[in-house]
């Protein structure tokens, strides 16, 4: 008889264990779930990140290139170089005076 109440017994821990996980499934799937929505969260984190850097640099690259062309502008635009390119196209030079126009009206 002693040996059917231990065989019992374990048989008891037994069901109560099995019975303890199938209660505590729920909890499992919960803290599962849980765990994969930290993880999608954590990596598509990574890949803003990314992209925000990306970003960065290519702005930094836009933004020398305007600061470039700006001060290009700013020196083309100097009253002596513009002074310079009409000289070029017109031919004309600084030592000789500015011709004068007469207009004669008739009487």
């Amino acid at each position: 008889m002693n040996d059917s109440k231990k065989l019992n017994r374990r048989f008891l821990k037994a069901g109560s264990t099995t019975r303890f996980v199938a209660q505590s499934m729920p909890v499992f799937y919960f803290l599962f779930a849980l765990g994969m929505v930290y993880i999608t969260t954590a990596l598509m984190s990574e890949k803003r990140i990314r992209n925000i850097e990306y970003l960065k640099k290519d702005i930094r690259e836009l933004r020398w290139e305007y600061m470039s062309e700006k001060a290009e502008l700013m020196h083309a635009s100097t009253y002596s170089r513009v002074a310079q390119a009409i000289i070029g196209e017109n031919e004309i030079n600084k030592t000789q005076a500015p011709k004068r126009i007469i207009t004669r009206h008739k009487p």
